[in-house]
């Protein structure tokens, strides 16, 4: 086979553009462009120092609903990046030891993208038709399946335990200081959401959670030292 002058031959490995058109394969770099700009949004590339992260652990004073609330909301803020990341690398770890659960999911994401991405629009099985929820039903109960058929549903499901459990650990037993109280005032300020404790809060008040008093009064927003007693 002779190709045309000035194309290079193929390999037999087809790039992304090939199987979808170029026509899907921009509409599908578009969409992961839009969830790239809603990540950043959400400050998800905003990484914490990890020796920050792994330091200061205090359990509160008190288990009140709204003093375990504020700890929860705060560290989130401080730290969502970083728990994204260690769930990530206890997910990968736990695939690169796990080569049969590595597989079935491998097989899973397969058909998800041949079914949801390949083949877009409802597709005719038989006299039936499946339109976008009815596939996705579909894909989802072929993996979970899949995952049973193999054995790899009760792993799958423990590796999210972990990660939560990690996560959850962290999110009680940090404890804040006034630069992740500011983080949080600013986050729910860019993201439009209403302080969630008042000024109490921001004002020092009682941390029971530990941290450090940014002494800021919210009625006239003005800074002022508390007096030495």
């Amino acid at each position: 086979f002779v190709y045309p002058p000035g194309q290079p031959p193929r390999s037999g490995m087809h790039s992304i553009r090939d199987v979808l058109g170029p026509a899907k394969t921009e509409e599908l770099l578009d969409q992961l462009h839009v969830t790239y700009e809603k990540m950043k949004t959400l400050g998800l590339k905003e990484l914490q120092p990890w020796d920050s992260f792994f330091s200061n652990f205090k359990p509160p004073k008190t288990w009140s609903r709204e003093d375990v609330e504020k700890r929860v909301v705060t560290n989130f803020y401080q730290f969502r990046t970083n728990y994204v990341l260690l769930s990530l690398g206890v997910v990968v770890l736990s695939l690169v030891t796990s080569p049969a659960l590595t597989m079935v999911l491998l097989l899973c994401a397969g058909m998800w993208f041949y079914v949801m991405v390949v083949k877009p629009g409802p597709i005719v099985v038989g006299e039936n038709e499946y339109d976008e929820p009815k596939k996705a039903i579909a894909c989802g109960g072929a993996t979970l399946v899949l995952l049973m058929l193999f054995g790899q549903l009760l792993k799958l499901l423990g590796i999210f335990a972990l990660c939560a459990i990690l996560v959850g650990l962290h999110l009680l037993f940090r404890q804040r200081n006034m630069k992740s109280k500011f983080t949080r005032l600013a986050e729910e300020t860019k993201l439009g959401v209403a302080t969630m404790y008042g000024g109490d809060d921001l004002e020092g008040g009682h941390d029971v959670s530990g941290g450090v008093s940014s002494n800021i009064d919210m009625g006239n927003s003005t800074a002022h030292r508390r007096p030495k007693q």
